[in-house]
């Protein structure tokens, strides 16, 4: 073989050798640019609800109309003063009434707290007469006082003045005999001593 075929043979394998590789760059895929990497499928989140839908609002708890409160006129302090002069005049006649010669005058001794100084030695000064005119009794006397009505007559709290009129019934038992009924008025006076009212007198009448 000449130098000329030689270099034949090379010249035809080499330009073999490059359309073989003109033909690899042309024909072999390119590279994907920036493709993003595939991300494992996640479980979708609750949507919101659409604004367009009305949404349950929670229920208010039912309120209950309160039940009017009931009104009570106020009495005044001169209604105040009265009832309370009314009761006590009650609770004295019923003391004071009820006794028996048996008993020493006990029931006046027991309200001499409710009643002025003047009252207490004009009632001590009775008891005292009584107790030295009275002999041992031979027979039972009582008397029971139960008070019916009780009525305000004058009330003058600057003076520090009331009457008081109680109507009692009362009854008057003798040894085994049957009780004897009658009906009597006890008029009281009350006076103000240190804010505090106090008897100041006591008369039994007959209506």
């Amino acid at each position: 073989m000449t130098r000329r075929q030689r270099l034949i043979i090379i010249g035809v394998l080499v330009s073999l050798v490059a359309l073989g590789i003109a033909a690899f760059l042309v024909l072999r895929p390119a590279p994907a640019v920036n493709t993003p990497a595939e991300q494992p499928e996640t479980p979708g989140l609750p949507l919101a609800p659409s604004t367009n839908q009305p949404v349950n609002a929670p229920a208010s708890p039912a309120t209950s109309t309160p039940a009017p409160t009931p009104t009570f006129s106020r009495a005044s302090a001169r209604e105040i003063l009265e009832q309370q002069l009314k009761t006590s005049g009650a609770q004295f006649a019923e003391r004071f009434g009820t006794y028996s010669n048996q008993g020493d005058f006990q029931n006046l001794i027991d309200l001499f707290p409710l009643m002025t100084e003047r009252m207490q030695q004009q009632t001590q000064r009775t008891i005292d007469a009584a107790s030295a005119a009275t002999s041992t009794p031979s027979t039972y006397v009582g008397v029971t006082t139960r008070p019916v009505t009780t009525t305000v007559v004058s009330v003058d709290e600057t003076g520090g003045r009331a009457t008081i009129r109680v109507s009692a019934q009362r009854a008057t038992q003798t040894g085994d005999a049957q009780p004897v009924t009658r009906y009597e008025t006890l008029t009281i006076e009350f006076r103000n001593q240190q804010n505090v009212w106090k008897v100041d007198s006591a008369r039994w009448s007959t209506p």
